[in-house]
């Protein structure tokens, strides 16, 4: 699929229409958009059909032309698999422009897959761990022999740093190296590499590399496990080394290298041939510095001629880290590396853009999406095989962790012909996309453990699928042995385990001795029953068989109808799924129809989730393009421009209702505005004038302000409503006295198409923009020059002042919008970092009325809103403004700052209903919220607090705002039982308290601790008491005064072992009690004495051992969650906790938080992936999922708190996300009903409803 194929498809679709009518056409739209159509442009069309001479920018006139034709197909219902987005076409443009380009040059980054030993010249920001690494391999040496460990979390680069750095290295110095992964035969894995190693370096010093040691405890049998490590440690055994460098026997010494994921330390420690490599020599591979990480974006690319646009790698780094590294997590480099690599795919010749990682996808958005490209472009049949393929290649545990699974093509490649062929299919995509991975012995293997966390696809598949997974690999597991014990008869399964191994079988997906296996056990089974079964009369089993037959029959009727109606709404909620980032108000609704008809739990709970997507009511205007959209000030009217020459206002209240059309204009109107009063509507027009129209609709004759030479194409009007600022093509911007429509100024120095003006909310300045890519600020008395904006590489396009003057915000047709501050207008100083989110011109930028948020328009057909709370990191707030279909030329908050109105080439008019829910004011991570009763206080990596009022949780009122000293990052924030005091907990080894007084916060108190930094703050349920806790596995009380000033009660509180870190505690509800949570994985409860501190009353450990991250407790129930997604429930007896229930986090991502109702009915569980999933506690022996997860699976990290009555959860996470989610579908159902409008006719026919 090329663009220029695509391209005579879409021609096609559109009726084939001649090349004169599309050029006309084009030039019509050019026309009104400002763009110059070249008098040649209906030879560059017609190359263009036939994929000759594509431009080298997807803009303008190529843009128009493709927007022109979709419109033509959509007309004709014809659009068929044509691509319907203009973000589709510019990615199919990208791609032929590169592959027609420097082809010769293959990509310096490996993607997924780790970084190999030719791949060392590449192998940057490592250098500090590879001469930490050998360093201790070389100690090892020095003694003997021994054993090295380097251990890290999954995806911190432990293959590459072993492959690219320490092998070459120690190669170089002529020691025999030696590499393996142990797969389920790590004896022999081992003896081949020996072998193979051996002819071509016999002699020397050896140095064996075991990468992925985690294989040992996961795919490889215990039993091999123990010998081949016992045969390791023979091999390495320290002797005496001999001064020529061997040992007494003449062999060279061996020294054993494990790569190890950090999750397995527990298993690690089991066997007491790995002690020596834990005590003696390990090293912990932890997170990269910035100049490290600055390395592996910049110099791969460098080192093959590639130069990157400045601001990208500080761009690739605040996605992938946070501003300041504070969200930066050690396991996703190969997400990174990844991103880079697809944002090589999308390089301009030998430089590496901004605009091109947007088209990547972003850092976290690159794989999802690569995966989801791949998956759409496979049939059915390919992808029902590629879905049982890649499940084969997963190993799961009891605990829901996740490994790769080594299989070899032969055993992946079964089935009937036809499933071989799309089984084929599927793997050699796979394989070509790099997403699996086949080593020398066609072995096959995911590229990355992290892409089985990082595509929400198969995420969601795991998760759906680890009990058949576990049962399968029990399976196999089972007949593996079997098989080795010749065949034992007595090894066979009966019963249930019989049955589950029969299921399991059923799917085809296990190997031919699982199946052999099940095989011989049935016949056993069917021998025993044969016995059983003599003696049956043949009357009964006549009347038995007629019975049957007649029970099958009608639950055949009824399975049939079942089967069809849940396959409906499946799809329909697969379409959902599709549509919510594209078109969230369709998503919703279809939701909401799937929920009336199967009011399951699971769809109550997808319903839910729509709770915090922005819906739009859609109005046609009938008059062609909308150019500008405007509100009343009074937010009960919204205007729009038309191509008919009129302009027409609406009511906001009844859309639907017949506009007032307001005529005059002898061309197509380009501007609607308000006056600041509402009593007046200023127009602009293609015709040269503008006009002020009082009491719009009345029969009042409009003033005319003429004086422009050619397109009037904006107008802004003073605050005092008595001036009007006009912006013209030819290059001026002109003042005009509303009363008499007199000229007052002309202002020059744009020298080009003036295209966007705005004035001060003080009246002392205004901005203007062109397209000499400049801003210009102008003194709005003396009317003369006060400052230049530049630096942009394209028109500027709009404008808009931040409601307090200090801002000004800027979009431009180079894509970005930028925050300025004007406070000095002869020196305006740029704010932050560019917002590069859009992929097509910004022609619309507006400020909320509290000047917290900003909504952007784009050609690329999106609406964004963004937190400027803290304007030098911008936020995404919530969902895009997407549905439009087409071009965006205009946005306009109303002055409630509740709704958004968007207008574009489509001709509709978008009323959005932004939900107050999602709320603004955090960069970075936001940690668990603290909720007492109607108050609640939010923090994060940024140390920005802010304190809000949740008497309606459905849009919560910021009350006041604090900042950490230092703006120190903050691990945790509680809330006293009275609301009057609140603690954060942070990485400047203290706690700060601060007094809060009628929604205000008094003077920081700061109480310091001589530890490592502070991560737990937490106040007790009743009176003062205040619980701390660092990194030194240390808690400690405090009594705190009204002011905030504190003393320490009692000595500290030891939870375990030295370094074991504890990590998590909360308090009983009656505040008599606390229980303290840690790494390893144990629970410790204390008696609390208000006046002599804390005793230790029991323990007790998770069974599987993992370690505590959250702790809640209510009644006499703990709740305590952690690795792997493991969450348990304790019943807290005599100060002993005994346990009761073990679960799961649905998607198996570290749970974060844990929250429970006061009545302790409702728990909620919240963690990585994105994941909030509700359990009903009512029965702590037996909690239950209430439907399934709230919102989709995504990367990230979430944190959350549930309020008293557990009707509302407080979600936070990464990028500075902060949300409300109300539990009650029925909040959701009346949200949808009201903010948007039944699905349409046509809808309902294009999503199938029946």
């Amino acid at each position: 699929m090329t663009f220029s194929t695509e391209l005579r498809g879409l021609w096609s679709a559109a009726g084939d229409p001649t090349l004169k009518k599309v050029a006309e056409a084009v030039a019509e739209r050019g026309h009104a958009a400002g763009i110059t159509v070249p008098r040649s442009f209906l030879a560059r069309l017609s190359d263009w059909r036939n994929g000759r001479h594509l431009p080298r920018e997807f803009d303008g006139v190529l843009l128009l032309t493709v927007a022109e034709l979709l419109d033509r197909a959509r007309a004709r219902g014809d659009l068929g698999d044509v691509p319907g987005r203009m973000e589709q076409w510019e990615a199919l443009w990208r791609q032929e422009r590169l592959d027609a380009a420097e082809r010769e040059i293959a990509s310096p980054y490996p993607g997924l897959a780790a970084y190999g030993p030719d791949a060392a010249d590449r192998f940057f920001g490592r250098d500090r761990q590879i001469a930490a690494v050998t360093a201790l391999v070389d100690d090892a040496f020095a003694a003997g022999g021994g054993l090295v460990a380097l251990v890290g979390v999954s995806g911190s680069g432990k293959s590459s740093l072993l492959a690219a750095g320490v092998c070459p290295q120690m190669r170089a110095r002529g020691v025999r190296v030696v590499a393996v992964t142990p797969g389920t035969a790590p004896q022999r894995e081992l003896a081949q590499a020996l072998a193979r190693e051996g002819a071509e370096h016999p002699d020397g010093p050896t140095l064996i590399v075991i990468d992925q040691a985690e294989e040992l405890f996961t795919v490889a049998d215990r039993t091999q496990t123990t010998s081949f490590l016992a045969d390791l440690a023979d091999r390495t055994a320290p002797d005496a080394v001999t001064p020529d460098g061997t040992t007494p026997g003449g062999a060279h010494p061996t020294v054993v290298l494990l790569g190890l994921r950090a999750d397995f330390l527990a298993e690690w420690v089991t066997y007491p041939q790995l002690l020596e490599a834990m005590n003696e020599r390990t090293y912990l591979l932890g997170p990269m510095t910035r100049e490290e990480l600055g390395e592996v974006i910049t110099r791969p690319a460098q080192s093959v001629g590639v130069r990157l646009d400045p601001g990208l790698e500080e761009r690739i780094l605040a996605e992938f880290g946070g501003p300041h590294l504070e969200d930066y997590d050690a396991g996703a480099l190969p997400l990174l590396n990844h991103a880079l690599a697809t944002l090589w795919g999308h390089r301009t010749g030998n430089r590496l853009t901004l605009a091109a990682l947007d088209g990547a996808g972003g850092v976290f958005g690159a794989l999802d999406e690569t995966a989801e490209q791949l998956w759409s472009g496979m049939t059915g049949a390919v992808q029902r095989e590629a879905k049982r393929l890649l499940l084969r290649l997963v190993h799961v545990d009891e605990t829901g962790r996740r490994t790769r699974m080594l299989r070899t093509r032969a055993d992946l490649l079964h089935g009937d012909q036809a499933q071989r062929a799309a089984r084929e299919s599927a793997l050699d995509a796979l394989l070509n996309a790099r997403l699996l991975m086949i080593d020398g012995e066609d072995r096959i293997s995911f590229t990355h453990e992290i892409l089985m966390r990082a595509w929400r696809r198969l995420r969601d598949w795991i998760e759906e699928n680890r009990a058949d997974l576990l049962a399968r690999q029990q399976l196999e597991a089972a007949a593996e042995a079997w098989a080795d014990a010749d065949r034992d008869r007595s090894l066979l399964m009966r019963g249930a385990s019989l049955q589950r191994a029969r299921q399991a079988a059923s799917t085809g997906e296990v190997s031919a001795e699982a199946t052999a296996f099940v095989a011989a056990a049935d016949r056993g089974e069917f021998r025993a029953a044969r016995r059983r079964r003599i003696g049956v009369g043949a009357l009964a089993l006549a009347t038995v068989v007629g019975l049957l037959l007649s029970v099958i029959a009608y639950q055949s009727r009824t399975e049939a109808v079942h089967q069809r109606t849940t396959a409906e709404l499946s799809r329909l909620l697969a379409e959902a799924d599709r549509l919510r980032a594209s078109d969230p108000t369709a998503a919703a609704r279809l939701t909401q129809l799937v929920m009336q008809q199967d009011p399951s739990a699971v769809n109550q709970s997808r319903l839910v989730a729509t709770g915090n997507l922005p819906l739009a009511v859609s109005v046609q205007t009938g008059g062609g393009a909308v150019y500008t959209v405007d509100i009343s000030p009074d937010g009960s009217r919204v205007a729009g421009t038309g191509s008919d020459g009129a302009a027409r206002i609406w009511q906001l209240d009844r859309p639907d209702a017949r506009p007032q059309v307001l005529s005059g204009h002898s061309s197509f109107v380009t501007g609607v505005f308000w006056s600041p009063d509402g009593a007046a509507l200023a127009t602009t027009s293609d015709d040269g004038t503008a006009r002020i129209w009082p009491q719009p609709g009345s029969d009042r004759t409009p003033t005319t302000l003429r004086g422009h030479d050619g397109r009037v194409v904006y107008a802004a009007w003073a605050p005092d409503g008595r001036r009007l600022a006009t912006a013209g093509m030819d290059g001026t911007v002109r003042v005009w006295d509303t009363a008499s429509g007199r000229e007052l100024a002309q202002l020059t120095g744009h020298g080009q198409d003036v295209r966007a003006v705005a004035w001060s909310p003080d009246g002392s300045l205004i901005a203007s923009g062109g397209a000499d890519r400049t801003a210009r600020l102008w003194d709005a008395e003396a009317y003369t020059p006060r400052g230049v904006i530049d630096g942009y590489r394209d028109t500027v396009h709009a404008l808009d002042f931040r409601p307090d003057g200090q801002i000004l915000a800027t979009g431009s047709d180079d894509t970005s919008v930028q925050l300025w501050d004007v406070r000095d207008p002869a020196r305006p100083a740029r704010i932050g970092i560019p917002i590069t989110a859009h992929t097509a011109p910004v022609w619309s930028v507006a400020f909320a009325p509290d000047g917290r948020e900003l909504v952007t328009a784009s050609l690329d057909g999106t609406a964004r809103v963004w937190s400027v709370a803290q304007p030098q990191v911008p936020v995404q707030l919530g969902g895009t403004l997407d549905g439009a279909g087409s071009s965006l030329f205009s946005v306009a908050f109303a002055p409630d700052g509740r709704r958004v109105a968007t207008s574009g080439a489509d001709g509709r008019i978008l009323l959005w209903d932004l939900p107050g829910t999602v709320l603004p004011g955090h960069t970075g991570r936001v940690i668990a919220p603290a909720v007492v009763g109607r108050t609640m206080v939010t923090a994060g990596s940024g140390g920005t607090v802010l304190l809000w009022d949740l008497a309606d949780r459905t849009r919560p009122r910021l009350l006041a705002d604090t900042h950490t000293a230092g703006n120190a990052r903050i691990d945790q924030v509680s809330l006293s039982a009275d609301g009057g005091l609140v603690a954060a907990a942070t990485a400047a080894n203290t706690v700060q308290v601060w007094p809060v007084t009628e929604g205000r916060f008094g003077k920081a108190v700061e109480l310091t601790v001589d530890t490592l930094d502070q991560q737990r703050a937490v106040f007790a349920p009743t009176g003062s008491l205040l619980l701390t806790g660092a990194r030194d596995d240390s808690f400690q009380l405090w009594r705190v005064a009204p002011s905030g000033e504190a003393r320490p009660i009692g000595p500290p509180l030891i939870h375990g072992d030295p370094g074991s870190w504890a990590t998590a505690a909360a308090w009983s509800p009656d505040g008599r009690r606390v229980v303290t949570g840690g790494a390893d994985g144990q629970l410790v409860i204390w008696a609390v004495d208000p006046s002599s501190g804390a005793r230790r009353l029991g323990t007790a450990t998770t069974e599987p051992a993992a370690g505590i991250n959250a702790l809640a407790w209510a009644g006499d129930i703990v709740a305590a969650g952690g690795e792997g997604g493991l969450l348990s429930l304790w019943r807290i007896a005599g100060g002993r906790p005994e346990p009761l229930a073990t679960r799961t986090q649905p998607r198996g991502g570290t749970v974060r938080s844990l929250s429970f109702a006061d009545d302790g009915t409702r728990l909620i569980s919240v963690g990585d992936g994105q994941t909030l999933a509700v359990w009903n506690t009512a029965d702590p022996a037996d909690p239950r999922l209430w439907g399934e997860p709230i919102g989709p699976a995504a990367a990230g990290r979430w944190f959350g708190t549930l309020t008293g009555d557990g009707e509302a959860a407080v979600i936070s996470g990464d990028n500075g996300s902060l949300a409300v989610v109300i539990l009650d579908p029925a909040y959701a159902d009346g949200r949808i009903d009201a903010s948007s409008r039944p699905l349409t006719a046509e809808q309902k026919t294009r999503f199938g409803v029946r």
